[in-house]
């Protein structure tokens, strides 16, 4: 069947759309001018793993598989400092997207920020010069809160994988929730929690259509809202990102012009090791391609000396890296 002009560029718009979706709740985009003009030394890619052992059963790795990381930074600011040692830019969202290029499939995997694992310490040149355990969020707060960051981010979200590459990453900072909110006309959700300590126009019980700073408030809060847990937290994200597409889905189908005012607003909050043809080819793969649920990873939450600690079940991670990346030998 001959696709049509009109239908192409309909595909393409849905395609733009689903991306933005996806990328923005990762409360992940500083623009692709800050890659082409700021990239610098970075930390090289750990050893790709071929085989995974679980259950005494051996498998390989899918030969045709990519996987993107989707990064949202616990930062109010536009700019991003040059000075590493400024950087105190926590991940404090993380999604793993697992691209099954055979199969046509996308498994996004959520990971806590609180999660529990061997991380990089770099160097101010961006060498790494020791290792440390600890929270999976600050291995963005080594480096030089780009591309550096992001790429340690991307090696401690390996670690944590059973060595699986990471090919690429896209971080958002949470400024941007609200432009992308708003944008989308507002998203509904039902208010379980208590926000009374952080926003008061979120009343429990009630459905509110989150605007402006309300949305990242809804999406951001932690401490004093509910039992104070990121578990808690992430499930409210996840609730999130489906309304939000949604609401951006209705825009799109009215405004053939959304998704670009969409991307212009936010492009001075992204920063991706994707140049602009690599960023269009996923955001066509992910409006083809099936997206299944959102995937969590069962662990343990504990009080550490500061802050919790989320020690993920090290047999549920072989098991979703077994399900989603690998094939039986």
């Amino acid at each position: 069947m001959r696709i049509t002009k009109r239908q192409k560029i309909k595909y393409l718009r849905r395609a733009a759309a689903i991306a933005l979706v996806v990328l923005v709740i990762s409360s992940a985009f500083v623009g692709i001018s800050y890659w082409e003009k700021h990239s610098s030394f970075l930390p090289s890619e750990g050893q790709e793993v071929k085989t995974v052992t679980y259950r005494d059963k051996v498998y390989e790795l899918k030969d045709n598989m990519q996987s993107v990381l989707l990064i949202g930074l616990d930062t109010y600011e536009d700019e991003i400092s040059d000075d590493a040692l400024r950087n105190d830019q926590q991940a404090d969202f993380l999604i793993l997207l697992a691209i099954d290029n055979d199969e046509k499939i996308c498994t996004p995997i959520q990971i806590s920020r609180d999660t529990m694992t061997s991380i990089n310490v770099l160097g101010i040149a961006g060498n790494t010069i020791d290792t440390k355990v600890s929270q999976i969020a600050l291995a963005h707060t080594y480096g030089n809160g780009k591309n550096v960051s992001c790429r340690n981010t991307a090696d401690a979200v390996s670690e944590m994988f059973e060595n699986i590459k990471i090919n690429d990453y896209v971080s958002l900072t949470m400024s941007a929730v609200p432009t992308l909110n708003d944008l989308a006309g507002g998203v509904t959700v039902q208010i379980n929690d208590d926000f009374s300590g952080v926003d008061s126009t979120l009343v429990m019980g009630e459905t509110v259509t989150l605007k402006g700073e309300h949305a990242l408030n809804y999406i951001r809060g932690r401490y004093t809202v509910g039992d104070q847990t990121n578990t808690n937290r992430m499930a409210r994200q996840r609730e999130y990102l489906t309304q939000l597409y949604d609401q951006i889905m209705t825009k799109v189908n009215k405004d053939d012009d959304f998704i670009s005012t969409a991307v212009a607003k936010v492009s001075e909050n992204m920063i991706s090791n994707m140049d602009v043809n690599k960023l269009q080819t996923l955001s066509e793969k992910l409006s083809e391609y099936t997206v299944k649920p959102i995937v969590t990873i069962d662990g343990d939450y504990i009080k550490g000396e500061e802050y919790m600690e989320f020690y993920p079940d090290t047999d549920a991670v072989t098991k979703t890296v077994v399900e989603v990346f690998c094939k039986e030998s």
